[in-house]
């Protein structure tokens, strides 16, 4: 991302820090999707790429070593037939 971003200045496009960090967001794969929530409601003065990276590393180091478990249950309705 970051050396899309350099090859654009040096293009002299420049570009938001809010709107690199919001396609950094974007660009999350699905594991990340809380973390993603979270940083959409940040405000574009909070959003920079330095926060949404501190954020990332903040959250990939808070779940190094836990199992990832998904748990399903019933909701009340119909079950499916089998």
């Amino acid at each position: 991302m970051r050396d899309k971003v350099h090859r654009l200045r040096d293009l002299r496009h420049n570009l938001k820090d809010s709107l690199i960090a919001t396609v950094m967001i974007i660009s999350l794969p699905e594991f990340y999707a809380l973390l993603r929530q979270h940083l959409y409601m940040k405000d574009k003065t909070t959003l920079t790429t330095n926060f949404v990276i501190k954020q990332i590393l903040m959250n990939k180091k808070s779940h190094k070593g836990t199992p990832h478990v998904a748990l399903m249950g019933y909701g009340k309705g119909k079950r499916p037939a089998y």
